[in-house]
């Protein structure tokens, strides 16, 4: 467990000590779930076992099932970094241990669904199931950027999603790998797609004329 983590579960274990008027400055955290119109992407980042760090250690996991044609739901929120661009995250998935539950990953300023790796930062390496421990990443990221975390389904189809299989994030910015001037952040939906699933099968019938005319004209200069 890293020291945010530890530091979060401290924080919220004194709060509930000293009850709620005590003065803690908690992190911000953003609870949500997965619908079933939240969009898909093909296949899911593979699970290597390894958080990222702040040192990079982790690499590029990976896409499972992507050949397979599986969908897994999808959900983007954004992180405003400032001067504080060391970034750490703890991922708390307090759905049915019996499922393949959600997973979170971060990206640098977009999220590119069909080439995942070209702004991948890291993820948390394992999927966090109920009574386990929260999953955590850290990673540094550009001053003054936004970075994109996405968390997925871990199951394809509609499995995981819903208001049973709620998750928790909470995201703190320091000014260098020792924690340093810690500072809570807030998330918010969002974040920059590239390219956006439905966009791509809005324009897939108009392309497909777009291309059979092209095809006319060729054959008629041909014939003529």
């Amino acid at each position: 467990m890293n020291r945010f983590t530890t530091l979060v579960r401290s924080a919220l274990f004194a709060t509930t000590l000293l009850g709620a008027t005590a003065a803690i400055a908690d992190p911000l955290p953003l609870t949500s779930f997965l619908t079933t119109t939240d969009p898909y992407q093909n296949g899911r980042l593979s699970r290597n076992g390894v958080p990222q760090d702040f040192a990079g250690d982790e690499a590029y996991p990976g896409v499972l099932a992507s050949s397979l044609g599986l969908l897994y739901h999808y959900h983007t929120y954004v992180i405003n970094v400032g001067a504080a661009n060391y970034i750490s995250i703890s991922f708390d998935n307090t759905a049915s241990a019996s499922q393949l539950n959600s997973f979170v990953a971060a990206y640098q300023s977009a999220y590119y669904v069909t080439a995942r790796q070209t702004s991948w930062l890291g993820d948390v390496g394992t999927a966090s199931f109920f009574n386990t421990d929260v999953g955590y990443m850290d990673f540094v990221a550009k001053p003054f950027s936004q970075v994109v975390l996405v968390v997925n389904a871990g199951s394809a189809g509609n499995v995981g999603v819903g208001s049973a299989n709620p998750f928790t994030i909470y995201a703190q910015a320091s000014t260098d790998a020792s924690y340093d001037n810690i500072a809570d952040i807030s998330l918010v939906a969002g974040g920059q797609v590239i390219p956006e699933p439905s966009t791509l099968l809005l324009l897939a019938p108009l392309a497909l004329v777009v291309g059979l005319k092209s095809r006319r004209r060729r054959v008629a200069a041909v014939a003529a």
